[in-house]
């Protein structure tokens, strides 16, 4: 619980700082084929060039520090851009 709450700070400081709307680098035919976990194909599925992060985090159903990782794994992965 402790890293936890360390690992959502951080994230919570370098992606939540500024103003960011997320954008989807893949067509949704390339997204198909991608291996992703239940958490980043839901988030992929909701970003449309209009919400930011912590809308998008608000929506999901997912806990607030699975919601950062997803982000951050997709961006590092170069599917998305933030």
């Amino acid at each position: 619980a402790v890293m936890e709450r360390i690992v959502f700070a951080e994230l919570s400081r370098s992606l939540l700082a500024s103003f960011r709307v997320p954008k989807l680098l893949k067509s949704k035919q390339e997204l198909e084929s991608i291996d992703m976990n239940q958490a980043e194909r839901y988030l992929t599925g909701r970003i449309d060039g209009r919400w930011d992060l912590l809308s998008l985090m608000r929506i999901s159903p997912m806990r607030e520090v699975e919601a950062l990782l997803a982000f951050k794994r997709l961006s590092d992965r170069g599917i998305i851009s933030l």
